[in-house]
């Protein structure tokens, strides 16, 4: 059966994809770009539909309140709802269907209390209290998911082999890992009716592919290297957040907890700081373009936005 857990990372997409800076369309279109000598505003379109928005320059882009949406991207894909809370609703409506269909399915829930933070505020005050999560967060008393998923599994072995296929059709159609489930199955009906863009296919793809034009730029280049200075006045030898976390689980696991906690704040404080003066803005400002394109062609997700609409 496959783990619905790879939901979370579809809601991450803008976050994964500005970390690495490289990214492919799953399609094989191509993107082409406006490169200038040094980082200036260019028009960026994207192939085959034509797609254009507007990369702005770092100096461009205004400073961020706590109320700002800490990505409007995200918050289109996922309805407003954070990933927890989506794939738990998702889940719930699965276990219903799977029901009604005479069979047995426990709803593999995750943890709403420590939900993704959609505000600067929200992510201000989660750096604040856990950092990143690696080393601050309580130790679980039990494992609720775990749970769920071992009741599963051992279901679904007491089934005969004509009754696991029965099983797998109605739940996904029995598809492949990865695959996405087909029409008709407790799976897919319960994906459709969140009514969100992550299950758009064609929505999500055309995403995909402003992103990969919005990182290939010198504007990209720009934020990424001024994060870099802002860090270095600080102490680390960094170019991107993803190699102050690698950082900080290198150092911390060798270390007692509550001396890798210490570190682990102090360092997830410092890397917001610097992400908020640089990389945080400039992506929230290509987010709200990419959101401007996506919502004149599928108008049917602007409500996702709520008051944040562009």
């Amino acid at each position: 059966m496959r783990n619905l857990g790879r939901l979370g990372v579809g809601v991450m997409l803008w976050s994964l994809v500005a970390c690495t800076g490289v990214a492919e369309p799953a399609d094989g279109s191509t993107t082409t770009t406006e490169h200038e000598p040094s980082a200036q505003a260019t028009t960026t379109t994207v192939e085959p539909d034509g797609l254009e928005f507007r990369i702005p320059t770092l100096s461009e882009v205004p400073p961020l309140s706590d109320t700002d949406l800490l990505s409007p991207t995200v918050s289109l894909m996922g309805g407003g709802s954070t990933s927890q809370a989506l794939y738990n609703g998702i889940e719930r409506e699965v276990a219903s269907c799977m029901q009604q269909r005479g069979w047995t399915y426990a709803p593999i829930l995750q943890d709403e209390s420590f939900g993704d933070p959609l505000t600067v505020g929200e992510k201000r005050e989660f750096v604040g209290e856990y950092g990143y999560g690696i080393f601050t967060m309580p130790a679980p008393t039990s494992d609720p998911t775990r749970e769920a998923i071992e009741r599963n599994s051992q279901y679904v072995a007491s089934l005969s082999p004509q009754e696991k296929e029965a099983y797998r059709q109605d739940y996904d159609g029995a598809v492949g890992e990865g695959d996405a489930p087909s029409e008709g199955s407790c799976l897919a009906d319960a994906q459709a009716a969140t009514g969100t863009m992550l299950f758009d296919e064609a929505a999500m793809n055309e995403m995909r592919e402003l992103f990969v034009g919005a990182t290939s730029t010198p504007q990209a280049s720009e934020a990424d290297e001024a994060y870099s200075r802002c860090m270095a006045g600080l102490g680390y030898d960094v170019e991107v957040p993803a190699d102050v976390q690698r950082m900080v689980m290198e150092q911390g696991s060798a270390l007692p907890r509550a001396e890798a906690a210490e570190l682990e704040l102090r360092t997830a404080g410092d890397d917001f700081e610097c992400q908020l003066a640089t990389r945080i803005p400039w992506s929230h400002a290509v987010d709200l373009e990419i959101v401007r394109v996506l919502v004149e062609r599928y108008p049917e997700y602007a409500s996702g936005l709520g008051g944040s609409e562009p």
